[in-house]
């Protein structure tokens, strides 16, 4: 397992000339951010030169072979494209966030789970999944990712309505994915916690995970907070759908079994991270969606 950081220099002009003084085969690149493995033993002059120049933004990538993503059973999802909402919509859904009932899942603070959303238009291809809107983390599916879940015996989501916002009425090609199904909380010991807010990666007891279903939420707020919302997780046999290119839309971070070889080597990767942000005033971590 490797850890990369991409770093986007705060001060939009800057990335030529540190590039230039640190990475020269950066140069010749026209991507706006340098990406380096934490291991890098350029890493710690880099930051420090980056600080100079008003510090970085800090985005993590975790990358696992092929035999280390085979070992995971669970992963968490990340949505790659999203559906917009016209501003009557997004007043729509905002007051069905309101007046939501917020779910306790066992952990320290409860959860937001909303269906039943409104959008104006809800054009999207048949084997795709997309974010309802820029807020939420809910999905809103193609027409024909019902029927593949279903063939495939996957548990623990139901499809839903999404409601046109002029005349009340369901679209009839697109289904709001929806799951009431739990995992227990995190178990924040010095494993699990560790670095958990700037990593993104979410580490279970192997008996926590053992007979799930194939989708459910966080019985924490991970994706957002502010809103309530919880992160999905899904099982591996979900992936390899969007592996096998029958489905689109997620990308998927690795679930760890905590105590395990991947956990250790991600806990030691997540103190190099943590040590390397610590020796800085100027940087920070953000959230790297995929």
């Amino acid at each position: 397992m490797r850890l990369v950081l991409h770093l986007q220099p705060i001060k939009s002009d800057a990335t030529h000339a540190i590039a230039a003084s640190v990475m020269p085969e950066h140069v010749a690149r026209r991507t706006s951010d340098l990406a380096v493995d934490v291991s890098d033993p350029r890493m710690q002059g880099l930051m420090q030169l980056g600080e100079s120049f008003g510090g970085f933004g800090v985005s993590t990538e975790w990358i696992l072979s092929e035999a280390e993503a085979a070992s995971i059973s669970h992963f968490s999802v990340v949505c790659r494209q999203t559906v917009p909402e016209s501003d009557a919509a997004y007043k729509r859904n905002h007051d069905l966030w309101a007046a939501s009932f917020k779910t306790q899942s066992g952990g320290e603070s409860p959860v937001c789970l909303v269906r039943g959303f409104y959008l104006t238009h809800a054009k999207l291809k048949p084997m795709t999944i997309a974010g309802i809107g820029e807020w939420t983390e809910a999905y809103l599916a193609g027409p024909e990712v019902w029927q593949t879940i279903r063939e495939s015996e996957l548990t623990g989501v139901v499809p839903e309505k999404v409601l046109q916002v002029r005349s009340g009425k369901p679209f009839p090609d697109a289904h709001q994915l929806f799951t009431e199904a739990s995992l227990p909380p995190v178990e924040l010991d010095a494993a699990t916690s560790t670095t958990a807010e700037i990593s993104g990666l979410l580490c279970y007891r192997s008996e926590k995970l053992a007979g799930l279903p194939d989708f459910m939420h966080t019985a924490e707020p991970w994706a957002n907070a502010r809103f309530g919302w919880p992160l999905w997780v899904v099982s591996a046999r979900v992936r390899e759908l969007f592996r096998g290119g029958r489905l689109r839309g997620w990308e998927f971070h690795p679930v760890f079994i905590a105590g395990s070889v991947l956990h250790r080597d991600y806990i030691a990767l997540c103190g190099k991270l943590y040590e390397l942000m610590s020796s800085t005033q100027h940087s920070r971590i953000e959230a790297r969606t995929w």
